[in-house]
């Protein structure tokens, strides 16, 4: 079994966009896997899931996940694939985290404090289209935290400047319930948000 010959006939069935897209890494045995299924179906199977990741104005779905972070339960909600196809040439990642410190929000219920953190959400969203910058990849939702995956173009003006980057940091600031980090760091290959793949 010899992985790049695998890879290549995928990328030969599928399509070299598609394969990377929809399978991510790949591995081989040297027998078949229980479940396996045909080259005919696998096709079938990620074209089903490429129809189904769009939204009804043709603009990549999301799909929701349960994740699980220190013990703690929380929620994913992610672009579909969750692939740089997505967003070409978007290749810095932006996380941002929004912390939730006990004390702080000790006298709000946990929907006040979602609500909270949407509103925080939704305008470093509006900021990141404003400047057609990139794409919200991942948001990551647990009681002690909101974790934003943004992916942006580091070639578009307001990225490569850093003006853009500021801006995200100012609208982050806002959140008052606990400590807001935001970070950056190259990632063409979307390899820091591999984990929350469908």
């Amino acid at each position: 079994p010899d992985v790049a010959t695998a890879a290549r006939m995928l990328d030969d069935v599928l399509g070299a966009d598609r394969a990377a897209a929809w399978l991510g890494r790949v591995s081989v045995t040297d027998h078949s896997p229980e479940g396996a299924v045909s080259v005919d179906e696998l096709r079938r199977r990620v074209d089903g899931m490429a129809a189904a990741a769009l939204d009804p104005d043709g603009r990549p779905a999301r799909g929701v996940l349960r994740v699980e972070r220190d013990g703690t339960q929380g929620v994913a909600r992610v672009v579909l694939p969750l692939s740089p196809v997505v967003a070409p040439g978007c290749d810095l990642h932006v996380p941002i985290t929004l912390g939730t410190d006990p004390l702080a929000a000790s006298d709000l219920t946990m929907a006040q404090i979602e609500d909270l953190a949407a509103g925080v959400q939704d305008a470093l969203v509006a900021t990141v289209e404003e400047n057609g910058a990139g794409v919200l990849a991942v948001a990551e939702t647990t009681e002690s935290q909101v974790t934003l995956h943004f992916y942006l173009d580091s070639t578009a003006p307001t990225v490569a400047d850093r003006s853009l980057l500021n801006t995200l940091r100012t609208v982050a600031s806002a959140w008052d319930l606990g400590d807001a980090a935001v970070t950056d760091e190259p990632d063409p290959a979307w390899t820091a948000v591999q984990d929350f793949r469908v």
